[in-house]
């Protein structure tokens, strides 16, 4: 593991625009950012690699 790896893991939010917005606070997300959010849900298929709190699979690649 990588210091950068390690140090991604202490990383906590839980309240950034992100986590707002999927509580339902629908006025935190711009409609730029909800399209990408909607693409990387879908046609990009970020979510496949990029899931959790943290937006990642604590890999060192993502292919």
């Amino acid at each position: 593991m990588t210091s950068i790896a390690a140090y991604v893991r202490t990383i906590l939010s839980g309240n950034a625009p992100h986590d707002r917005f999927r509580a339902g606070e629908k006025g935190t997300f711009s409609p730029a950012a909800q399209r990408g959010l909607v693409l990387s849900e879908g046609k990009a298929g970020c979510v496949h690699c990029h899931t959790g709190f943290n937006f990642t699979d604590e890999g060192e690649d993502c292919s």
